[in-house]
C-alpha cells in the first residue's frame, strides 16, 4: 500500500459537513422563528392599540348613554308636570261650566 489512510479523514470530514448542515438549518429555523415572534409582537401591539380604541368609545358611549338617561328622567319630570296642570286645567274648566249652567239656570 502506497501513501496513507484516508477513510478516517474522509469519515471526520464528512462529520464536520453533517454538523455545518444541520448548524446552517438550525439557523434559519432561529431566523423563522425571531421573523414569527416579531409578526406576532406587531399583531399584539395592533390589537392591544384596537382594545384601547373600543374600550375610549365604549366609555364615550356610556357618558352619552348616562346624559341621555338624565335628559329623560327631567322629560319625564316636566311631563309629569305639563299633566298635572292640564289635568288642573280641565277641572277648572268643568267648574266654570258648571258654574255657568248654575247661573244660567238660577231663577231671576
Amino acid at each position: 500500500m502506497h501513501g496513507f489512510e484516508v477513510k478516517a479523514i474522509a469519515e471526520r470530514l464528512e462529520k464536520l459537513l453533517s454538523i455545518k448542515d444541520r448548524c446552517k438549518r438550525l439557523e434559519d429555523e432561529a431566523k423563522k422563528v425571531h421573523i414569527g415572534m416579531t409578526e406576532g409582537k406587531n399583531e399584539k401591539i395592533k390589537l392591544e392599540e384596537d382594545i384601547d380604541k373600543i374600550e375610549k368609545r365604549i366609555r364615550q358611549l356610556e357618558e352619552q348613554r348616562a346624559m341621555k338617561v338624565s335628559m329623560k328622567m327631567m322629560k319625564d319630570s316636566e311631563l309629569i308636570t305639563l299633566q298635572v296642570n292640564a289635568n288642573a286645567v280641565n277641572e277648572d274648566i268643568l267648574n266654570m261650566e258648571h258654574e255657568f249652567e248654575n247661573v244660567a239656570a238660577a231663577p231671576w
